[in-house]
């Protein structure tokens, strides 16, 4: 394989695997010039870009209208069910997922396959059912999802699960009716299957987190050591006045830019925004989930 396109390969799984929504948007200027992304004062946030702001908008109506398409109505019984399904569905998610789906097809093929929207979907379905079970009172206890009453909250802790079960076994059903070969339907169940199980999956990550809750230090593959539980609550909080920073900017009128100028994070821990993004990419972020 060409080492560049090798990369970018990695870099996409990378994307894939992790849900990671910042990663697919720099994936996304990336992808064809193989190059840094470089942001300075003096050029447009990329967040701003009309190609991007184009690709994630057309991709939103696109897995909107498969979403529409392919989940049960709600005036179809059991009404109590499909009404909890739709509810988080449609409950204003970015559809980063599917997007990310479609934009991966489209550079393997040149053109977005048939029924590739449908593979979106599916990853969407699978997605909003693992949140409507983290915000139970078993697990996370959130009584809001994007600015709104969760699951649980409006339709009962009961329905709750069975909306989510529901979700992940529609999932399943939409993918073995994938409009592509046998063999490539049945690698793409197995790929997904394993991305959500035990094993290096969704479900062993929500089962490393809450073994922090007695206290210790634990190692997450891949991520290495994550703090006790009182540094886990520090990381919550710093994330939620980031939010609320931002938001203040974002409300006064103020652009990603001017907001990056702003300094908003410079009194908290000094080790926020090094890693994988620096703090100037991280406000612009920010700034684009509110």
């Amino acid at each position: 394989m060409n080492s560049r396109i090798g990369d970018a390969w990695r870099r996409l799984r990378f994307a894939f695997a992790s849900g990671s929504w910042s990663t697919l948007l720099l994936f996304k200027l990336r992808a064809f010039s193989f190059q840094p992304l470089a942001i300075s004062r003096g050029t447009p946030c990329y967040t701003q870009l009309p190609m991007l702001q184009e690709t994630l908008e057309q991709g939103r109506l696109a897995a909107d209208h498969a979403l529409e398409r392919l989940l049960p109505p709600e005036t179809q019984h059991p009404t109590s069910i499909h009404k909890a399904m739709r509810h988080s569905v449609f409950a204003g998610g970015k559809r980063l997922r599917p997007i990310l789906c479609m934009e991966a097809a489209h550079m393997v093929a040149g053109s977005l396959p048939a029924g590739v929207e449908e593979l979106g979907a599916a990853l969407e379905m699978l997605h909003t059912y693992s949140l409507i079970h983290d915000d139970l009172p078993a697990l996370d206890n959130d009584d809001l999802r994007r600015g709104r009453p969760t699951c649980h909250v409006v339709f009962g802790e009961a329905i709750a699960i069975l909306a989510g079960d529901a979700l992940q076994t529609q999932t399943y059903e939409v993918l073995a009716r994938l409009r592509c070969a046998p063999e490539a339907r049945v690698r793409i169940i197995e790929e997904i299957a394993h991305g959500t199980g035990t094993i290096d999956g969704m479900i062993a990550a929500a089962d490393k987190i809450l073994s922090l809750a007695d206290n210790d230090t634990k190692i997450v593959p891949g991520h290495g050591p994550l703090g006790n539980k009182a540094d886990l609550m520090k990381s919550r909080d710093m994330l939620i006045t980031a939010r609320d920073r931002i938001q203040k900017l974002k409300s006064a009128g103020k652009s990603a830019l001017e907001a990056v100028a702003d300094k908003p994070f410079a009194d908290l821990d000094p080790v926020w925004g090094k890693g994988i993004i620096n703090s100037e990419q991280f406000v612009q972020i920010v700034y684009l989930t509110l």
